[in-house]
């Protein structure tokens, strides 16, 4: 008698140990795990992940540069070297917080293969006075930067619901809302109405090295809270030159500063100047340069 009811206790302590809940909450924590993990992995700017896999040259502000195939992770970058020889030095790695001794990064056209030039050139198609289907795709990517505060507050809401009807739920809770705010948080907040309306655009940037200023000409294809990206950029100075390149520019020392489209039409300015008629015109006249390129 005294056996069977040890056996009978034994079996609901492990029923109690063991029960769905527990499984669920276990399942949520190593799921959570794996999830976080991998939103951390994908934490990587944009601009700078557009050259990846490309052969670029990194210019520091010391005036040194270093060349090869760039890796971007969100921890940082590395630059692996395509010659064969004797070097042991094969790679280089560039930590996130050496980011700020970075000049610039430049992707130099002829360092590209005849796939990836083709693959860059229609890439350049798509950007250069963008189609309504990719305006309304960024579009939809810049509200939902805009709403990303509310998106937390809508997780928070729904987990109270799921509670009421889940009480097993308030054990994992915490679990969720760790992933909720790391998945609200992966989301790219930078939003610039100045910079917008030229994306896809000519525009001339100020870029300052060593107290100097510099015009860099180029095609805004992106911008992030830390970098401006510029395609088919031109330099033209007594101490620098560049050309047939791609740029990616810290924001810390460049400024876009000016539209680099040439006007289809003039148009003047009245007296009693009006800032919507003056936009609205900017408008028409890089609307009438899309229609002469397509031509």
């Amino acid at each position: 008698m005294f056996f069977t009811m040890l056996s009978t206790t034994a079996t609901v302590t492990k029923t109690a140990v063991f029960d769905s809940s527990f499984l669920i909450t276990v399942a949520i924590i190593v799921f959570s795990t794996i999830l976080i993990a991998f939103i951390n992995h994908l934490k990587k700017d944009k601009c700078l992940k557009s050259f990846k896999a490309d052969i670029v040259t990194v210019f520091f502000n010391n005036g040194q540069n270093v060349k090869g195939r760039l890796d971007v992770e969100n921890t940082g970058c590395e630059l692996i070297s395509d010659l064969q020889g004797n070097d042991e030095k094969r790679s280089y790695i560039i930590y996130k917080d050496e980011y700020p001794n970075i000049r610039f990064f430049v992707r130099f056209h002829k360092d590209m293969d005849s796939r990836r030039r083709k693959d860059r050139l229609r890439m350049v198609k798509k950007t250069y006075h963008p189609n309504i289907f990719r305006k309304a795709a960024r579009a939809i990517n810049i509200f939902f930067k805009i709403i990303r505060d509310s998106l937390m507050d809508i997780f928070t809401a729904f987990s109270g619901k799921l509670k009421t009807f889940n009480p097993s739920y308030a054990s994992s809770e915490t679990y969720v809302t760790k992933v909720n705010k790391e998945a609200v948080s992966s989301i790219d907040t930078t939003y610039n109405p100045l910079l917008e309306k030229y994306i896809g655009n000519k525009i001339v940037c100020n870029h300052v090295f060593n107290g100097k200023p510099y015009d860099i000409y180029g095609i805004l294809k992106n911008y992030t809270a830390e970098y401006i990206e510029l395609l088919d950029c031109e330099v033209q100075s007594d101490d620098f030159s560049l050309s047939e390149a791609d740029l990616v520019l810290p924001r810390t020392s460049n400024r876009i500063r000016n539209l680099g489209e040439d006007a289809v039409k003039p148009f003047a300015l009245s007296e009693a100047f009006n800032l919507d008629i003056y936009k609205r015109e900017i408008k028409k006249s890089i609307f009438e340069n899309h229609k002469e390129d397509e031509k």
